[in-house]
């Protein structure tokens, strides 16, 4: 599975006619759930972390500090079919919040009316930037799951030294199915005909 992530990400874009810099970190970790179904071997990878922002938005005179943070649970599942692992549509729950924690201008009387003014205005922009910050950071962390996901199913489906032995002990055809199982340390493949259950093999 993809390894613990600890990655700092550079942030440059413009919003709002501002330029926003700054850096974000993301961390986490993957998660493997088996699916209930003993019938259909399938799991569903998830990848949950959180990414932490700290920038600078500058525009004129004006600097603008702050600091967001987005919680996520990006997945996908990995289903095999008795000859291939295959990979299925990548989902993503995130959400992202964002904190005001300085804001800077010209000195003296200048500098204080500009900030005061500026106050309200930033504080209304808030949600569309943080829902802007917010999609941003999903089609990332989707796309970076998605080569990583990849990349892990065709490893899987490039070191199957099994498949030509399934393929011919569980032939498929008319009047006969494949039937799996997955068992704690192994997937049980059998073939029967249609109208037959398959029995349990014994553990040696």
């Amino acid at each position: 599975t993809p390894a613990v992530v600890d990655k700092h990400t550079p942030v440059d874009r413009w919003l709002f006619g501002a330029h926003i810099t700054g850096t974000a970190i993301t961390n986490g970790r993957p998660v493997m759930a088996k699916q209930p179904d003993d019938t259909k071997p399938m799991i569903v990878l998830h990848f949950q972390g959180t990414t932490t922002t700290k920038t600078v938005a500058n525009k004129g005179s004006l600097k603008i500090w702050n600091k967001g943070r987005a919680t996520f649970d990006v997945r996908r599942e990995i289903s095999f079919d008795g000859l291939d692992f295959q990979k299925g549509h990548r989902t993503i729950d995130c959400s992202y919040q964002s904190t005001l924690t300085g804001i800077g201008g010209p000195p003296g009387l200048r500098g204080w009316v500009t900030r005061t003014l500026a106050l309200p205005l930033i504080e209304r922009q808030r949600p569309t930037a943080d829902s802007v910050a917010r999609a941003d950071l999903q089609e990332t962390i989707l796309e970076a799951f998605g080569k990583q996901t990849d990349k892990l199913v065709a490893d899987l489906n490039a070191n199957l030294p099994w498949k030509e032995t399934v393929a011919l002990l569980t032939q498929a055809g008319p009047g006969r199915q494949r039937q799996f199982s997955a068992m704690p340390k192994w997937i049980e493949a059998r073939s029967v005909h249609i109208d037959q259950q398959g029995g349990q093999l014994p553990e040696e």
